[in-house]
């Protein structure tokens, strides 16, 4: 008798399991197809490595004939400079380096199994990302504390004598002479603690625009709500101020040398120039 009942519960038992998996077979949760793996990567990497993407020959070629050869050749030792010393730090940190023509970089993460397309600013000459291992981004990190730290993944921008009002990314660098010295300052926003706009000269202490900072003559002490900026060429130029009775008015000032607009998209904003020796701040639009 004890057997038949075995038997009879090992049938049950089996025919429950059928009917499970047929119920598990109609789930749609479970029958949903596997997504298809991503397609090759042109890297797969495992040790701490450093992305370089460089322009190419047509790069340089349109840049060539914006900025002229010249110019062009300047910043070509610069650049070069740059990487020495880049090159030679990451060699401190241990890091691999990979330099490509490239506009896009599929690259495989094979501690995280994270698939990631690298792009190109078609802005940027250079553009660089590092693998810590964990993830990877975009980065000029592992040159802090060096005079290339700003330049690590920004253009750089230097008008010439005929060019017309420059607008820049935001990341951008200038390199523009705004007190007529002879001598271009390196200008650029930094986005740190607080923003600030940097006019940078060598030999000379930072001119350093925001962060509470007091300058006098209308330049303001707070910057947080730029979030357009251009290089303005010399000549005459708009300024908004208040007359005797509080009525917003304008008036035509003429500045000899180039100067930095700042402004807020769709509001107002004002040039950053040198006029008789004096950092000075226009005013424009409400």
């Amino acid at each position: 008798m004890k057997t038949v009942f075995k038997l009879f519960f090992i049938l049950i038992a089996g025919t429950l399991i059928v009917i499970g998996a047929q119920l598990i077979e109609l789930d749609p949760e479970t029958t949903s197809e596997v997504p298809p793996p991503p397609p090759p990567a042109d890297y797969s990497i495992s040790e701490l490595t450093l992305f370089v993407l460089q322009p190419d020959s047509a790069d340089w070629a349109a840049h060539s004939a914006r900025w002229g050869e010249d110019y062009m050749k300047t910043a070509l030792e610069r650049q070069q400079k740059f990487q020495a010393i880049m090159m030679e730090r990451a060699e401190q940190e241990g890091l691999d380096v990979i330099w490509e023509e490239r506009k896009e970089l599929a690259v495989l993460n094979e501690y995280t199994q994270e698939y990631v397309v690298l792009k190109k600013d078609l802005a940027r000459w250079y553009e660089y990302f590092f693998c810590n291992g964990d993830s990877i981004f975009e980065t000029n990190v592992f040159l802090e504390g060096t005079q290339y730290e700003q330049q690590a993944q920004e253009s750089v921008f230097k008008p010439t004598v005929d060019s017309e009002n420059l607008e820049l990314h935001l990341s951008d660098t200038a390199h523009v002479d705004l007190n007529g010295n002879g001598v271009d300052e390196m200008v650029f926003l930094d986005f740190g603690y607080c923003t600030s706009l940097v006019i940078r000269e060598e030999g000379a202490e930072d001119v350093r625009i925001g962060c509470g900072a007091e300058w006098g003559h209308e330049i303001p002490n707070d910057i947080g709500w730029v979030d357009e900026w251009s290089l303005e060429a010399p000549g005459l130029k708009w300024e908004s101020f208040l007359d005797a009775e509080d009525m917003l008015d304008e008036r035509q000032v003429s500045i000899p040398f180039w100067g930095v607009y700042i402004g807020k998209q769709e509001a107002s904003g004002g040039i950053l120039c040198y006029i008789d020796g004096e950092l000075v701040y226009l005013h424009q639009g409400c």
